[in-house]
């Protein structure tokens, strides 16, 4: 069953960025390019639907896709973390101390 994500609500006084690439009035806007919806003159309707096609979201909201990059990143850096104090463990001799520096 597919995860189903609370999108942020629509708001016209936010900035709107664009989600995923696609052309208006003319112009081609990529994933995290800034909207100016209003200064290209385009009603609040076509821009809510542009939102619910999910061809752009409100500037800062978490997407579905950062909080999977976060969530895996988390787990590979706990696992980087645990392999590095393994190799720490194996390279220290036992049995040998360490010089303090004065």
């Amino acid at each position: 069953m597919a995860k189903l994500h609370k999108k942020a609500e629509f708001d016209k006084g936010a900035k709107l960025v664009a989600r995923k690439l696609f052309t208006a009035n003319g112009r081609n806007y990529s994933t995290g390019d800034i909207f100016p919806w209003r200064k290209l003159a385009i009603t609040e309707r076509k821009v809510r639907l542009m939102y619910e096609a999910n061809l752009i979201e409100v500037m800062g909201a978490p997407t579905e896709a950062l909080e999977e990059i976060q969530e895996i990143q988390e787990s590979e850096v706990a696992e980087i973390v645990e392999l590095l104090e393994d190799d720490k463990k194996e390279d220290k001799p036992e049995g040998k101390k360490t010089k303090k520096k004065k």
